[in-house]
């Protein structure tokens, strides 16, 4: 961490950023998957899994809406965010410029980058230097001068930014993919959609396994985010950046989704010969916790495939999907 940095984290808060945004934000981040199971369907061509487990991280082109990612806010004015940057600067400035040991330990920093080091003398010399009058002078003008400069360079940078907005959120986009699972592994529209009639799985995921959460230091914070079905379109994109992500139309509701996002360059392997390309992460065995056979999957490839899976080193428990056809519903049958 630079010096100027540390300087940052010892300045007072002067801005609630939480005013810029809507309270569903909060709502969301404070929404956690409380479930112990988390599923996925697949079809049946991803029978690979058993014997090598995988999960796709989808991007926007893959996805099933076509109205994924796409706009769901009325305006994106940031001038919210402006006039916060301005008012936290305006603290900032004064303070970095009035502190003798930050300019010093910034000028430290550059000679060391330019391969230059800054001698105990040299160090001493330019903090008498900065307390003498004639260098309290010569800062005091710096400071005017970046006030000045100030306001015009944050306008141009924001009017910028909003005038460039769909490009920039394309950017945001391009580069990351979508893992969607569900609350839910007997929904009988999504056995239908997306496990092949029946034909295809279902892989129970560990929902409190590391894999869905990011640790740092003592801070850890759950990846896995609800998706909010509405027709409601946010006042402004910036009150709420997740509309992004996470919301689709109410048709979608059944799906009981929740989604984690990762860029694609973390992945563990990429087919970068097809259109989307593919971008694939390995599963740890002890991630998965049960698996769910459709009712028309092949016996033959049931046995061989619970052995495959088995063989990874996991210890799931094992499904075969049964429809009760006088009841309306599907129901689980464990295959011991």
């Amino acid at each position: 961490m630079g010096a100027l940095d540390k300087f940052f984290e010892t300045l007072p808060e002067t801005f609630d950023v939480a005013k810029l945004l809507d309270p569903d934000v909060e709502a969301i981040e404070n929404t956690i998957y409380n479930g112990s199971t988390t599923y996925k369907y697949f079809p049946v061509s991803r029978r690979s899994f058993f014997s090598k487990p995988q999960v796709r991280f989808s991007p926007r082109e893959a996805l099933n809406d076509e109205f994924e990612m796409s706009r769901r806010w009325r305006e994106i004015s940031a001038d919210g965010i402006r006039s916060y940057i301005k008012d936290k600067l305006s603290v900032s400035l004064p303070a970095a410029f009035a502190s003798n040991d930050l300019m010093v330990s910034m000028l430290a920093e550059n000679m060391q980058e330019n391969g230059q080091v800054l001698t105990p003398e040299q160090k001493q010399q330019a903090e008498t230097i900065l307390a003498s009058e004639q260098g309290k002078l010569f800062m005091q003008n710096q400071l005017v001068a970046a006030q000045q400069a100030l306001s015009p360079i944050v306008d141009l940078i924001f009017t910028q930014l909003e005038t460039n907005f769909d490009s920039m959120v394309n950017d945001v986009i391009s580069p990351m993919g979508v893992f969607c699972v569900t609350e839910d592994a007997l929904n009988q529209q999504m056995w239908a959609h997306y496990a092949d009639q029946g034909r295809g799985f279902v892989i129970g995921f560990d929902a409190q396994h590391p894999f869905f959460s990011h640790r740092d230091g003592t801070t850890q914070r759950h990846l896995l985010k609800k998706v909010i079905y509405t027709n409601e379109h946010t006042q402004n994109f910036w009150r709420n950046p997740y509309y992004l992500f996470l919301v689709k139309s109410p048709g979608w509701a059944y799906e009981k989704e929740w989604r984690m996002l990762k860029k694609f360059k973390g992945s563990d392997e990429a087919i970068l010969t097809v259109t989307p390309e593919v971008h694939l992460w390995n599963i740890a065995p002890d991630m998965i916790s049960s698996v769910h056979f459709g009712h028309k999957y092949n016996e033959t490839e049931l046995v061989a495939d619970m052995a495959s899976m088995m063989a990874t080193g996991a210890r799931p428990r094992f499904f075969k999907l049964v429809v009760n056809r006088a009841e309306g519903t599907l129901e689980e049958q464990p295959i011991n």
